[in-house]
């Protein structure tokens, strides 16, 4: 059975069971441009659902510091890659090189996030505004900029625009610091997968917590048509659930092998 058939039967029966991967965000994080990116793969790899969470990383109270600038590098080092350098060639991404907005602030851009996921149009509009601010340099957080994005998506300008004035989605924005770590959240993006929190990882080990969560959650429904008749009085008898190879060899695996025997029965016969 090829891995892809698998991936197949996981993905059809990740839709019926509708999963959702919590995804912490806030869109002037750079790690967050390029997990936009990987939500948008798992969600086309995996037919998954990201449930998009602002948390915001600098909220109104907290001070945004002005950092150091880096100490000159002697004339005869040679330049090094960052962390997050390393991370975008990982993931095969440049950065844009638009002039971007100095601390603009997120909470506007988050409040209206949650007005679009009310008309079931957030998806689209999330990518926007990150298009917007990454490859435009755009203040998103401006209400006129927010309605100009929004325009074609949104039905009511005016009923949006009145829902962020009023900040009627307040209690959805997570904020920094001590909000998002009670959440378990230092870092965005965070991916919360199988229970688990994946935060500034490359999509292969997304990729692998994600079908390991899906599989186990397959496993769990695997068995559950499978009814046994009772045994008879004189004597017991046994059920036996495998897949063999052409040579004889068996894999004892876990509760997801049955997916594997349902997708061998699933392939089309050798001519």
């Amino acid at each position: 059975m090829t891995d892809s058939l698998l991936d197949s039967i996981l993905k059809r029966q990740n839709q019926e069971m509708a999963m959702k991967i919590k995804l912490a965000h806030d869109f002037i994080c750079p790690w967050c441009w390029v997990g936009f990116f990987q939500a948008q793969r798992l969600e086309k790899e995996f037919g998954i659902e990201i449930d998009w969470r602002g948390y915001e990383l600098f909220p109104a109270d907290l001070h945004w510091p002005d950092y150091p600038a880096p100490e000159p590098r002697p004339a005869n080092k040679p330049e090094t890659p960052s962390r997050f350098e390393l991370f975008c060639a990982a993931e095969g991404i440049e950065m844009p090189h638009a002039t971007r907005p100095h601390k603009m602030r997120t909470y506007n851009a988050h409040q209206a996030v949650e007005y679009a996921k009310t008309e079931g149009v957030h998806k689209p509009f999330i990518e926007k505004l990150y298009r917007a601010f990454w490859e435009e340099g755009r203040e998103i957080n401006r209400i006129d900029v927010l309605k100009q994005l929004a325009y074609g998506l949104i039905k009511d300008l005016d009923a949006f625009e009145a829902a962020i004035i009023q900040k009627r989605f307040a209690r959805e924005i997570v904020h920094f610091d001590d909000d998002a770590y009670a959440d378990g959240v230092y870092n965005v993006p965070t991916f919360f997968i199988g229970g688990k929190r994946y935060a500034e990882q490359p999509f292969v080990t997304l990729k692998h917590a994600l079908r390991k969560a899906i599989e186990e959650h397959a496993g769990i429904d695997a068995y559950s048509d499978i009814h046994f008749p009772a045994a008879p009085k004189d004597r017991p008898y046994v059920y036996i659930d495998m897949v063999s190879t052409i040579d004889g060899k068996i894999l004892s695996g876990g509760r997801g092998d049955r997916l594997r025997l349902l997708a061998r029965q699933a392939e089309p016969a050798p001519r």
